[in-house]
Formats: structure tokens, sequence, C-alpha cells
């Protein structure tokens, strides 16, 4: 109720009509922390043809999207891969101390890809709700939420969507 009548109010203001401004919405992504870590860790266990953890609680079609982007920059940019895992896992890159501002800025662009895979697959609250009220999603804000818990859950990222 709070949305529809947030989206009610900005359709029948006058400053939405008069600059032609869509309403914006950012929704939280809850849980790609742990998603992105689960996969890791699955991924990590087969390559060590550890495979007692056969039973995953990502279905198989997420599972093979996020193994897919995260071998690919393990390979073209272990770099990039190192600086996700950390976000991810909140255990620094090896060689530093902290995941702090660089892990961050190194991760960034596998940090994104990653946090589109999550919304394209539905699996934030947040943002199905927006869609199913007319939202369109347009793309991550990278460290929109650099709060303690934004950071630690979903490592500040934000989904953006146009109404």
């Amino acid at each position: 109720p709070l949305l529809d009548q947030a989206l009610e109010d900005i359709s029948s203001s006058s400053l939405s009509s008069s600059q032609n401004n869509n309403p914006i919405a950012l929704a939280a992504l809850d849980g790609l922390c742990q998603w992105v870590s689960k996969a890791i860790q699955e991924q990590e266990d087969r390559d060590n043809n550890n495979s007692s953890s056969s039973s995953s609680s990502i279905s198989s079609s997420n599972m093979s999207n996020i193994q897919e982007t995260l071998i690919k920059w393990k390979m073209d940019d272990n770099r990039v891969y190192e600086a996700v895992k950390a976000i991810a896992t909140g255990i620094p890159r090896p060689g530093h101390s902290v995941v702090g501002q660089g892990t961050y800025r190194d991760g960034g662009k596998g940090w994104i890809e990653l946090a589109e895979l999550y919304v394209n697959n539905g699996l934030t609250d947040e943002g199905e709700l927006y869609q199913s009220k007319g939202g369109k999603f347009i793309g991550i804000d990278h460290l929109a939420n650099t709060s303690r818990e934004g950071l630690i859950d979903y490592g500040g990222a934000m989904a953006r969507f146009e109404f």
C-alpha cells in the first residue's frame, strides 16, 4: 500500500508532469553476498574434487549463470575475481589486511554483473515488488549503500528501477 500511495502521489504531482521525470526506486539486494559466497564455495569445492556439498540451495540455472560469470572473471581478470570474493565473504584479498575502498573499486565491474544476475533471476524481494508495480529494472548502483549492513549483506550495490 505504501508503494502504491507513493506512485499515486508522484503521478498526480505537477512536478512529475511538468519536468517529465519518472519516479526512481532503489532496491536493496538482501542476500547478495551470501549468494555469491555460496557459489564461490561450491565452485572451489568442485575445483578441489570435493563434491560433498552437492546439495545446493541455489537453483541449478541460477548456479550455472553465477558460476559461469565467476569462472570468466577468474580466468580473464583474477584481480576482479579476488575482489569480488573478498566483497562476498568479507575476507581480505591475499596481500591485503582489510576489505576496503580498493577492493570495492577493483571488484566493481564484477560485482555489478553479479548483482544484475541476482536481480534478473528474481532473487530480490524488493525488486520483485517494484517490478510487480510496473517498475523497470534499469541498472545497478555500485556502492549506493555504504552502511556497514549494506556492505556486509549486499556489497553496497542496489538495483535501480524506473516507473
